[in-house]
């Protein structure tokens, strides 16, 4: 299962990713692209997974890689529209809680 983050600040660095390389580990799992706004973030994660590209956002990210599951963790307000970008190219979604802020978005 090839799989694809976006949103690499704390909660990714301390939770997401280290259960998602445990998979990758097992062979579960690959780690085929990251992603974020902050290109200091991509660095650090870089250093720390030097064969996964970084992009500067999800439409790169999905233009250019095809995930089999998008993972979000960006900020709240961001949510909507990425789990609608990843459902519209038929990519599964794990999108940590809240999905939304509002009733529309």
């Amino acid at each position: 299962m090839r799989l694809a983050l976006v949103g690499l600040g704390s909660a990714c660095a301390k939770g997401h990713l280290p259960a998602i390389t445990a998979l990758a580990g097992e062979r579960a799992a690959e780690v085929c692209g990251l992603a974020d706004h902050d290109p200091e973030r991509r660095a650090l994660l870089s250093m720390q997974l030097p064969d996964v590209p970084t992009y500067a956002n999800a439409e790169e990210l999905l233009r250019l890689n095809a995930p089999d599951v998008l993972v979000i963790a960006t900020d709240p307000f961001l949510h909507p529209e990425l789990i609608c970008i990843g459902l519209a190219r038929g990519i599964h979604v794990v999108c940590e809680k809240p999905l939304a802020l509002t009733p529309h978005g």
